[in-house]
Formats: C-alpha cells, structure tokens, sequence
C-alpha cells in the first residue's frame, strides 16, 4: 500500500482552510502516541485541530473528539488567539501567528510553527526573536530557523522563465515541479507538451482551484484507500471517489486509515526482525556456554596439573614455558606436558592451575542453569517466529509474557524497555556474578551511593564521560579474580564515550572509596585508593543483560 504524502500545494489549502479558526482562543494543547500527535482545543469550537507526524508522512486535520490519555504539552500556549497563518518559503512549513493580552493588558506575540515534514517535523512556540518557548517533541533547539528556500520551482512559484529554462533542458516539467503528486498530474487535462504558457496557465488555475477551501476527496479501489485529491479528481478503472466536506477531515480520515494499516504492517515487520535477533542472541549464548561449560569440566585436570608441579618444582628450570611430566596417579602413563607461564615462579604456575580449577568448579552449576534456562528460551522464541503470521497478537503477548516487549503496543519493542524502571542494567560475569550498569547521571547516584554494598568494586572508565558499574559481591569475603575484574571493566569501558577505542583506561576500586561532596552535579564523585585496567570495550552481546 502506498502512502500519499503531503505536499507544499496540500500545505497551501491547510493554509486556508486554518483561518476558519481566526480569532478562536486556544483551550488546551495535549500530546499522545509517544510525543508524535498534537491537539488543540479551542473555545469558540467543537472541532479539535491535530497534528501528526510519523516516520513516513506528517499532516494537519480536525476531530470532534479528544482520545484517552493525553498529557499537557506546549505549554504557556493556552489563552493565545490565532491572528493569521503564513507559509514558509513555498514549503511545508506553516508560521500560525497567536496574540494575548497578559494581565497587565499588555499584548503579547509569539508564533505557532508546524512543520508537515515525515519523521523530523515539529511543533514549535516561538517568540519575535524566534527564542523557542516549548516543542511537542521537546528538541533542545534555543532558536528556530527555517530551512532555505528550495532549490528547484515549486507549483506554487513557478514562472514563465523557470518553465523556459525546464523546456530548454528537455526536462519533464511534472517531475521539474515540486508539489506535483500522481494524482494531481492524472487530474490534468494538458500534456507535458503543451507550450509554456498554456502549461503555465492551467498550473495557476489548478493552483487556485486546489488550495481553496471547500470538499476534498479520498480515492479508493474497493475497500482500500489508494490517494486523495484536492480537486474533483479523473478516476481510472476501479475507482471511486468518496467527497469530504473539507480538506482538513479528508486528511485525518485518510492517514488514519492508510498511516494506521502501514504502521501495524511495521509493527509486525519489526517484532518478526526483533524475534529474529533475540533468537541469534540465545544461539550465540548457547555456544558459548556450551565452550564454559567444556572450560569447567577442566576443574579436576588443573587440580592435578597444579599438584604435579608442586610435586616436581625441583626439575622446573626458571623460564621454561611447558614440562612433560608423569601423570599424578599413574606412573606407567604418558608423559603430560603441562604449560608453563615462563614468566612465573613454578609455584606461582601451580597456583593459576589451583585457580583456574576452583573457577571451573564453581561456575559449573550455574553455566548448567544458564544453558538450560537459554536452550527453553530459544525453543519457544523459535515456536513464536514459525507463528507470526498466522497470529501476530497472540505471539505479541507471549514475547510480553517472556519480558521482551512492553505491554504498550503505541511503543516499538525492545527488551531494553520491557524492564521495569530501575536505575541500572544488569549483566553476568563469567563466573556468575551481577554487575551493574547505571543509566543515567542521577541513576549512577542511585547506583553507587543507595543500591551498591561498600565492599562492593566500583568501575569508571578514566578521564571519560560514561556510567558507573559496579560488580555485585555474593558475600562481603568474596575476593574477584583477575578474569572477572576484567569483564566488569571491558563493560564500563563500553558504557563510555570511550566505547570507540581499541583499548581504554579503567579506574577500579571499592565502594566504601567513592565520594559526593555537597554540590557536586549528579554523576561526579571523588574517588580514592583507585587502581587501573587497561581492557578493550566488550561486546554487550557477550554479556546477556539477566532479566
């Protein structure tokens, strides 16, 4: 289904058929679906003006009716008067001039602007000087500008020079004009090879004809919208035209049918592509704790390498980096040759083997409840893909169920927004433990100086903005090894405008060392007692955030 989108002609009859709300005081402004939906409400008028935008069309109509849950939005715009609307440049862009008097009687002035422009249109209050006093989607712009003029002729300001230049070019001047759609050229009776002024005049009067207010038209071919006209429109083969009384109600009928029915084409389009990537994820994790869980089987062969040397720490000569040695408890063996670091003592090698074998023993159980937990989330992942189809909303509810998806279908889904609202992301090191991820300034506060333990370890990437981390202690004697200070520091790293780095300083230390003196802005602490890591940013995918 194709999308009619709106153009600098369309722009031109919303123009017009505005000034109907001149000198109507504005009630209220509200906003919905995410900060994308506009309505003002007036005194003088039952009708309620809406803007939208959405990712592939923007426009401007009228309804009788509020809809549930809306928020206040652009505020100080209530009590203010429309004097007079004004377009920008030939463009979608329309400049609604609004006065008040304050209570002094004093005259007030400030600018409504609403730019019909997909994806990145806005709503703006402005004052004389164009200093922006509020916007529905609340961009941190301090002054308005508007964009340049056009660079190519639009229906609207199009002469006889510009027309020339085009025919001498050989260009078609329908594709040379902006604010021409098919439906405006089918609606002509001249062809693109009429002489210039004969084009030019049935261009003004189709101008004229278009952008005065009166009824409008939606297309349609059986069931399904297909395009709309601002003129009585020439219909082909299987259409019919379906006349409302004006432009403004034609729009808001016309996009909420057509804009609807695309966005819930998208919504499925994009939880079959989020499904997708969840499921590569669960794979991914599968493979790599089924490597973990091969590492942890190792535990009672590092035990017996660490004691082999123990046992042979006389024949170890100082640098070697491996020895072949007899098996522990079975003298008739093979010989074993055991690596060696060569930078370490025998009995320093011996003591890694110990600690390699205590951490294979004791992440076992939980890498035995992670891949068991992983491999039913992949099966029913995949039982939910294979039905997408045949039942999207069913298949909607049981990725909420599993805490993918928010319950609020106006959202697109993701599992960051599934969570519930805590001040920071959890991840799992290697070898079982929680590390914490703040994320915000004011939740890194909550993080470090509410939520942490003071034996807990603090990690911040150095001299680089980003979040606090802080890997969780089981119990406050638990001592981290060198492997799991590294996972926690590779993911503050990560959270960090550092993130790009090939390798990036981390500064470590533990909680009861972190300090906020009075004033300081959230986010900023003193630390002491610090040490540093040097690591490479992690790869969040290694790190399934725990639910």
């Amino acid at each position: 289904m194709e999308l009619q989108k709106l153009t600098v002609l369309d722009t031109a009859r919303v123009r017009e058929e505005l000034k109907r709300f001149k000198n109507h005081e504005i009630e209220g402004a509200f906003s919905g679906f995410s900060g994308r939906r506009l309505y003002l409400k007036f005194r003088e008028s039952s009708q309620i003006l809406v803007y939208s935008v959405g990712t592939a069309s923007s426009y401007i109509g009228i309804t009788n009716e509020l809809p549930d849950k809306l928020e206040k939005s652009l505020g100080g715009i209530d009590g203010y008067y429309f004097t007079d609307v004004r377009q920008s440049n030939y463009d979608r862009i329309l400049s609604v001039e609004l006065e008040k008097k304050d209570r002094l009687g004093k005259m007030l002035a400030a600018l409504l602007i609403l730019e019909m422009i997909p994806n990145i249109g806005d709503v703006y209050i402005v004052d004389k000087d164009f200093n922006i006093k509020s916007s529905l989607r609340k961009k941190r712009k301090k002054i308005y500008k508007y964009p340049g003029p056009l660079k190519k002729p639009t229906i609207l300001n199009i002469d006889k020079d510009r027309l020339e230049k085009i025919h001498d070019a050989d260009l078609d001047p329908f594709k040379e004009i902006y604010g021409l759609n098919k439906r405006d050229i089918l609606n002509f009776s001249l062809s693109p090879e009429a002489d210039n002024d004969e084009l030019l005049h049935d261009l003004t009067e189709y101008v004229l004809q278009a952008r005065k207010p009166g009824p409008a038209w939606i297309i349609a071919r059986g069931d399904e919208y297909i395009g709309y006209s601002l003129v009585k429109p020439i219909l082909t083969r299987d259409e019919t035209a379906i006349e409302i009384e004006s432009a403004l109600a034609m729009y808001e009928q016309y996009y909420s049918e057509v804009a609807g029915r695309i966005d819930e084409k998208k919504r499925i389009e994009n939880l079959q592509r989020m499904c997708k990537s969840e499921i590569s994820r669960r794979r991914k994790k599968i493979s790599r704790i089924k490597k973990e869980l091969e590492e942890s089987r190792k535990a009672d062969l590092y035990k017996m390498y660490g004691e082999m040397i123990l046992s042979n720490i006389g024949r170890i000569k100082k640098g070697a980096d491996s020895i072949d040695l007899d098996p522990l408890y079975n003298e008739t063996g093979d010989k074993i040759t055991i690596k060696l670091d060569p930078s370490k003592s025998p009995s320093a090698n011996a003591e890694s083997y110990f600690k390699k074998s205590r951490k294979a023993a004791g992440s076992k159980m939980t890498l035995g409840n992670r891949l068991r937990e992983t491999e039913t989330e992949l099966a029913d992942l995949t039982d939910i893909a294979d039905s997408f189809e045949q039942k999207p909303n069913l298949m909607e509810r049981k990725l909420i169920e599993m805490g993918l998806l928010t319950s609020d279908k106006s959202e697109t889904a993701t599992r960051k927004a599934a969570e519930r609202r805590k001040p920071y992301r959890v991840y799992r090191a290697t070898c079982g433990w929680e590390i914490l991820i703040g994320k915000s300034n004011k939740d890194n506060d909550e993080l470090t100086f509410h939520i942490a333990s003071k034996e807990d370890f603090w990690f911040h990437a150095w001299q680089a903005a980003g979040s606090h981390t802080v890997l969780r202690l089981p119990d406050k004697s638990s001592k981290p090894d060198k492997q799991t200070l590294l996972e926690a520091a590779s993911l503050a790293a990560y959270h960090s405008k550092a993130r790009n780095s090939s390798k990036v300083p981390v500064a470590y230390t533990q909680v009861k060392y972190v300090r906020k003196p009075r004033k300081f802005p959230p986010g900023k602490v003193l630390v002491e007692r610090e040490k540093q890591l040097m690591v490479k940013p992690a790869n969040p995918d290694d790190f399934l955030p725990t639910r």
